[in-house]
């Protein structure tokens, strides 16, 4: 009986994890710290933990910027566990130069997995306008699909 409260215990826990927004902390460039209180209010979030020599990444974020006018009301998050600011201000500048609501982020602490459960790259997270999670992909995928997965 014991074994199987833990299962059922087990079970509540694994299967509500990640559904809200985390409470997270990143690394933005300037050493400062980025949270969800930094993100637009009332807007949907798109989470996409990367490596900026990953493939899937790149064509992920290349594929994103050219049709980045369709995520003007959307908070995209790039997580890196990569600490050289200059590669990752390369990959933003490469992608994302003036887009003010792309946030290119460093995991310096390696926490992503403790808030947003096991990944590996790329994974992306899409929450809605009230930062429940819609969709967990683990590979890249195509715009009209991302799209679909923030309503």
């Amino acid at each position: 009986m014991k074994n199987l409260l833990l299962v059922v215990l087990y079970f509540i826990c694994c299967s509500s994890f990640g559904q809200v927004l985390p409470d997270f902390k990143f690394s933005l460039a300037d050493n400062s710290t980025f949270t969800k209180e930094n993100l637009a209010k009332e807007k949907p979030v798109v989470v996409f933990y990367f490596d900026p020599f990953c493939d899937g990444c790149i064509k992920q974020a290349k594929q994103l910027s050219s049709q980045l006018t369709k995520f003007n009301s959307v908070n995209l998050v790039w997580v890196s566990t990569e600490s050289d600011w200059k590669l990752l201000n390369e990959f933003k500048n490469n992608w994302f130069k003036t887009a003010s609501n792309v946030f290119v982020c460093s995991d310096t602490q390696f926490k992503f997995d403790v808030w947003f459960g096991y990944s590996e790259f790329p994974a992306v997270y899409a929450y809605n306008s009230n930062w429940q999670r819609t969709a967990k992909f683990s590979t890249e995928l195509n715009i009209d699909e991302l799209l679909k997965a923030l309503k």
